[in-house]
């Protein structure tokens, strides 16, 4: 019996924690210090082997926290990395998330047509949705275009 309960607990120890990966994205998603949410993403051990949902969750939020802290060119990288890996998983949501962030990056760099494209491919996508997530998503788009003019 006790050999039993050794391989068990073994297999428990050896299998992946995506749980805790869960936990972790959802805190530095819901994180307002994007110092605090990078410190959180770093514990990930291995972003690669994340679901591709939950993969592109982590990179919408590694992408806004270094716009957050002024780091351009690393924000709109992984922000990319979300929008073409969203779109090639067919999860629009976390690509219009990230057209959304990006617009908003290129609204404070003074990038207003590249802004406004931007915020044009979040609300193409969420208009083909009538989820409430898609619908607030899309509210903020509007709100964060007209901020350009």
């Amino acid at each position: 019996m006790t050999f039993f309960f050794q391989v068990i607990f073994s297999v428990v120890l050896a299998s992946p924690n995506q749980f805790g990966d869960d936990t972790l994205v959802d805190k530095a998603y819901n994180e307002s210090n994007p110092n605090q949410s990078l410190e959180l993403l770093a514990q990930i051990k291995n972003a690669q082997d994340l679901t591709d949902s939950l993969r592109s969750k982590y990179l919408l939020t590694k992408g806004i926290a270094h716009g957050q802290l002024g780091r351009v060119d690393s924000s709109l990288y992984f922000l990319e990395e979300c929008i073409q890996l969203s779109l090639n998983d067919g999860n629009e949501y976390y690509a219009m998330r990230g057209f959304n962030a990006k617009g908003v990056l290129l609204k404070h760099q003074g990038q207003s047509e590249s802004s406004i494209s931007s915020f044009q491919e979040a609300l193409a996508i969420s208009e083909k949705y009538s989820e409430r997530k898609f619908r607030v998503a899309q509210s903020e788009a509007l709100g964060n275009m007209a901020g350009v003019f």
